[in-house]
């Protein structure tokens, strides 16, 4: 079969009747938990299984007869108006790689990560595809059997990347030990409890996250006050991030509510709002509180600019081949407010202003489990 022919959509349709004509192969395709697609050499999809429409939302007759590459979304080819395969950065895609290996090999196995763009909506992904080659009724076909690796590679990431900020911070403390030692100055000392604190902050975050993932935290909840709880979050804030506390702002319009919920959690979550801020720019951080329908919304602003394809990390972890990059504080947030606390977490952007604002809500009123 030719691997550079564009079939029509005709010709992929007699292609999907052929193969359909088998319902006993259909069965074990729908079967298969994880997302299985037939193509053809030219990477024109004929066949997907209910695992692959419902990992991402499509129905078959929207995808047949397209590239693999733009059912994914993948971003190369609709920035620089190209097919699938045939942009420069194609040369590193898993997919790319697995279709060149399938030409010459029965079968091949690799990862790929792919930057998407959606229905405007900005998403990664991490997967595993094994490829093998097959026939059907004669007709030479991929089947590709797609895995989502993201989570699995997240966590072990994560749990690398906390125990190696706690390493760090044991070795500062020894450093800051020795130097106290030798000069007998108060401020070494100081320093080394500074990192004992920081130490203790990110094993707590460790623990906490850990936990969560497994659905083993059941929330706390007690009755506090909104602007509270806030100012709590930032009084801690300054025994760990000393100079840094004096940009953080809270704002006067800020309302004074009281709600229950989880303190320790919620106080986790802001807090990982303030350092992201802190972080990502030397301006003044300006915070704030109110209700809106019965919800507590807190919100954290910060001078900067997102690139869209950092936009498309946030609220997850990212992952490369070399451990966790960035985005802990973020995904502790959706982690642990939308999946503990049923609340809802989210950015908003404004490139002319240069404004980058996190919120997050949650039900004034929870139900204690």
């Amino acid at each position: 079969m030719n691997t550079t022919k564009n079939y029509s959509l005709e010709e992929i349709q007699a292609i999907y009747q052929q193969i359909t004509q088998n319902q006993e192969v259909v069965n074990l395709l729908n079967a298969v938990f994880h997302p299985l697609v037939l193509t053809l050499p030219n990477r024109q999809v004929v066949f997907a299984n209910k695992s692959f429409e419902n990992y991402l939302q499509v129905k078959h007759q929207d995808i047949l007869g397209q590239y693999l590459g733009k059912i994914l979304g993948c971003v190369n080819p609709q920035e620089l108006d190209a097919c699938c395969g045939e942009t420069l950065y194609c040369a590193y895609c898993g997919a790319n790689k697995t279709f060149q290996a399938l030409e010459q090999e029965d079968q091949y196995s690799t990862e790929c990560h792919i930057l998407s763009k959606r229905d405007s909506t900005i998403d990664s992904f991490d997967l595993k595809i094994d490829g093998k080659k097959i026939y059907i009724k004669g007709i030479s076909l991929y089947l590709l059997n797609i895995t989502d690796i993201k989570n699995k590679l997240r966590r072990l990431a994560l749990r690398n990347y906390i125990l190696y900020k706690s390493i760090d911070s044991i070795s500062a403390i020894n450093l800051s030990i020795d130097f106290a030692k030798e000069k007998c100055k108060n401020k070494y000392l100081d320093n080394a409890n500074l990192e004992i604190k920081k130490i203790v902050n990110n094993l707590k975050k460790y623990r906490i996250i850990a936990e969560a993932e497994e659905n083993k935290i059941t929330p706390n909840l007690s009755f506090f006050s909104s602007l509270g709880i806030l100012n709590k979050t930032i009084n801690k804030l300054g025994k760990l991030l000393e100079e840094d506390i004096e940009r953080i702002v809270v704002t006067d319009e800020s309302e004074d509510v009281e709600f229950w919920s989880d303190f320790d959690l919620l106080e986790m979550i802001l807090e990982s709002m303030l350092i992201n801020a802190l972080h990502y720019s030397k301006e003044k951080v300006l915070c704030g509180t109110k209700e809106v329908e019965e919800r507590i919304i807190f919100w954290v602003e910060n001078k900067g600019r997102l690139e869209e394809e950092v936009e498309a990390r946030i609220f997850k972890p990212f992952i490369s081949e070399q451990g966790l990059v960035t985005g802990v504080g973020t995904y502790l947030i959706k982690l642990l407010g939308e999946g503990i606390l049923k609340g809802k977490a989210w950015l908003e952007t404004d490139k002319k202003q240069e404004k980058i604002v996190f919120y997050f809500s949650l039900p004034k009123l929870q139900e204690d489990e």
